[in-house]
């Protein structure tokens, strides 16, 4: 069952936001035999030329995110439905296929909770782990946002497929049989390349 939380950046996340939200998105649900105890995070934020939302779900290990941005937040919320079920279409396949991630219940890649306002959450859901917003300047540029993943080892073709689900260009990863943080990126002509930390001598 998915739980959510939901956060407003400069608009007020409403009942009857939050309700429409839960009816488009918890439809994830439906392409599961049994439906994955995990939880969303919905950030809803108003901009100056219109809305965006985006919304990231862990399960299994795996990590899902989506944002998409419109005129009005609820063409929003659904187009976001729509990129997120893709996703999971594609996850389904490659179950299938055999490219499996790690067993239900592990350690995922880590999610990302923005803290830019005081958000609110479901009844039933406890407090969300939080990051601190870094603004101090360094050295003529600003830092605006620090994430932290918990990397765990996977070999080349997960990371691929697991980039892929996040709709992302590339993806940090821990590589399996060397244990070295390597990096996976989408090259222009469609190809993927590997870049891997060399030893110093």
């Amino acid at each position: 069952m998915i739980r959510f939380v939901f956060r407003g950046v400069k608009v007020e996340v409403t009942e009857e936001l939050a309700d429409y939200a839960r009816r488009k998105l918890g439809r994830l649900n439906h392409y599961f035999d049994r439906p994955p105890d995990c939880m969303m995070t919905v950030k809803m934020r108003a901009l100056k030329d219109g809305h965006r939302v985006e919304a990231t779900v862990s399960f299994d290990g795996m990590m899902m995110r989506a944002e998409e941005k419109s005129g009005d937040m609820y063409t929003a919320i659904d187009k976001v439905q729509v990129k997120l079920e893709r996703q999971v279409r594609r996850w389904r396949v490659s179950r299938f296929r055999g490219l499996r991630g790690p067993e239900a219940g592990g350690e995922g890649v880590g999610v990302y909770v923005s803290n830019d306002v005081k958000g609110r959450t479901d009844g039933n859901v406890g407090k969300a782990r939080m990051e601190r917003k870094p603004t101090a300047a360094m050295g003529g540029f600003k830092i605006v946002r620090n994430k932290r993943f918990a990397f765990k080892p996977m070999d080349v073709g997960e990371a691929v497929l697991r980039m892929n689900l996040l709709d992302h260009n590339f993806f940090v990863f821990r590589d399996l049989e060397s244990d070295e943080v390597n990096v996976v990126y989408r090259r222009k002509d469609g190809n993927y390349g590997v870049i891997s930390p060399r030893k110093s001598t």
